[in-house]
């Protein structure tokens, strides 16, 4: 008999701690009480978890209190009525939901009421007060797209699968000249121009199959006018069927804007390149020096060695050699400065990359150093090359601008899923949070004076979206900025472009020795004042940087040091006082 005690005891326990477990992890609310004094009122025997977390109370404080203390809206509220109503009939009831609200709490609750066989009343309740107010803020929804409708100023209709007008607003009546009950039943094709008429099953066709989509097409207005229209077309639900919404909005000024835009663009990008022009005019003008230089030096060198056919041969080599160079100088700045109108076309991104290389790469302060990292293969794009090149060209001068003590400078080129992309990153000064904001504003500038008018970056978007791209710059004030350009990739194979010439590799003369030490990282100049130093009886040493004149030995001392003023890396000037200090 011990036994079947001990096991009927386990075997209770265990069901209890099933009945509390399942009681303490139901979503539901859940509320067991006690009639006392008649039924008139009820104290709570248990509450679960979800219970406190409902009415944001905890169990301990509620526990052997009555409901009317707890609670003390319950009576407004309705619910004690049922739970005296359960506790007498012993019949479930249903307690639909309704506000309940005190001076601490309120909500929407939905109960339901059983009466156990001990005689306790449980209430099972749910917070339905986030779904109530969604209801509502439904039907406010609904209410605000009633007055949305009629209330707009673009013409809204609404069609079934053929193309039958279901319903329109106001607007519509108004641009078409018809009235509510005229548009109904018509087709979208007697409101279109003949050609547009034409193309609306195609377009019926687009919409089911993508469940939206946009559009410009041509209406005809009330007095018989041609209305340019974007029409923005989705399937919705409507009277328990599917049907098209369609907002046709009237472009016309957009259209006449656009036009604007585009000869605004056009003049901003011919005064842009002006200025770009107006940039690199000094620089073309220090090359052409520095070519003539070398072109009359080697000229006076060949004056005096006319005995010597091979050194004569040389010497015209060397002036022909420079000669070629000026001229195709000369080519790549007419390039740079022609006008022509847009031509969109299959093209390698690498080529503008490189085309704008060739002409600035030796423009650029000989203390700015460019790496370049383009893409092994084609860049393919759909563009126009010219103004490619200038976005190119604008980013190149902006970031050497950036750098006034020069830098490292990197162009780099690639291809991520379906977009082209060309990165240009310096090492400059960097942008400040504040201004990053207007650097594509027209005529913004942070530069001084005098030294730029705002036009380089707007230009460079304005050309970049044109070409359905976009750019995104990051730039950390102190350490440098990095412009990325993004563009869509053409569907067809790039034409190679024009082959652009390569550089000319600097060629170090040999090293004499002796007492003058010539600086100089043009390879013809220093070679030219070599020889003019050599035929006037001077002993010249000839380095090409600052820092390999820098890392020769003190003895022997030099005499006289010749050095051009800017130099990659450590400048002419401050070599000089570094050699002076030895």
């Amino acid at each position: 008999m011990a036994e079947e005690r001990e096991a009927t005891r386990a075997a209770l326990v265990a069901s209890e701690a099933r009945y509390r477990e399942l009681f303490e992890h139901m979503r539901s609310g859940v509320a067991v009480y006690e009639a006392v004094d008649q039924g008139r009122d009820f104290v709570f025997r248990d509450f679960n978890r979800a219970a406190e977390a409902i009415e944001r109370v905890e169990r301990a404080s509620v526990i052997g209190r009555r409901v009317t203390e707890v609670f003390p809206g319950v009576v407004e509220f309705g619910l004690l009525g049922i739970l005296q109503r359960v506790w007498e009939s012993g019949e479930p009831a249903r307690f639909p939901a309704a506000v309940y609200g005190d001076d601490r709490i309120a909500g929407w609750r939905e109960n339901h009421v059983y009466r156990l066989p001990s005689g306790e009343v449980v209430a099972i309740y749910d917070d339905v007060t986030e779904a109530k107010q969604a209801e509502e803020a439904l039907r406010a929804s609904e209410r605000e797209l009633r007055a949305l409708f009629d209330g707009l100023a673009d013409a809204v209709l609404i069609v079934d699968l053929n193309g039958r007008i279901l319903a329109s607003n106001r607007a519509a009546g108004e641009r078409y000249g018809l009235s509510a009950e005229a548009l109904t039943g018509a087709s979208v094709r007697s409101l279109d121009t003949p050609a547009a008429a034409a193309r609306v099953p195609e377009r019926l066709a687009e919409i089911l199959a993508t469940g939206g989509a946009v559009f410009e097409t041509e209406q005809v207005g009330r007095d018989g006018t041609v209305i340019p229209t974007e029409i923005s077309s989705r399937v919705i639900p409507f009277r328990g069927s599917r049907a098209i919404l369609s907002v046709c909005r009237d472009i016309t000024d957009r259209k006449r804007a656009a036009e604007a835009l585009a000869e605004s663009e056009r003049r901003l990008w011919d005064a842009q390149r002006l200025e770009a022009v107006g940039s690199l005019a000094g620089g073309v003008a220090h090359d052409f020096n520095n070519l003539l230089q070398v072109i009359l030096s080697t000229i006076e060198v060949t004056r005096v060695s006319l005995h010597d056919p091979d050194r004569t041969r040389k010497r015209l080599a060397e002036m022909e050699d420079n000669v070629r160079r000026g001229a195709q100088l000369s080519r790549q700045l007419l390039l740079f400065s022609r006008r022509e109108a847009t031509r969109m076309q299959p093209l390698d991104l690498n080529d503008a990359i490189r085309n704008a290389l060739g002409m600035l790469q030796r423009l650029l302060r000989e203390n700015v150093s460019v790496e370049v990292d383009l893409d092994a293969g084609p860049v393919p794009v759909l563009g126009d090359l010219g103004q490619l090149e200038q976005v190119v060209t604008n980013l190149l001068l902006n970031a050497a601008d950036a750098m006034p003590r020069g830098g490292r400078l990197q162009v780099r080129s690639g291809i991520t899923d379906r977009t082209a992309w060309l990165v240009v990153e310096d090492q400059g000064v960097g942008i400040p949070p504040e201004i990053q904001e207007r650097i594509f504003e027209p005529f913004f500038t942070s530069k001084p004076q005098g030294r730029g008018t705002g036009l380089g970056l707007p230009v460079v978007q304005g050309i970049v979206v044109s070409h359905g791209g976009q750019v995104e710059i990051s730039s950390r004030v102190g350490e440098g900025t990095v412009v990325r350009v993004e563009l869509p990739t053409a569907n067809h194979r790039a034409h190679p472009a024009e082959p652009v010439p390569q550089e000319y590799p600097e060629v170090m003369p040999e090293a004499w020795g002796e007492q003058v030490l010539v600086i100089e990282d043009e390879a013809g100049a220093r070679e030219a004042l070599c020889a003019i130093l050599t035929t006037l009886g001077y002993r010249p040493h000839a380095v090409a940087t600052g820092e390999a004149a820098l890392a020769l030995p003190p003895e022997p001392a030099f005499e006289l040091v010749l050095t051009d003023v800017m130099l990659p890396g450590i400048s002419g000037p401050d070599t000089a006082v570094e050699l002076r200090k030895r």
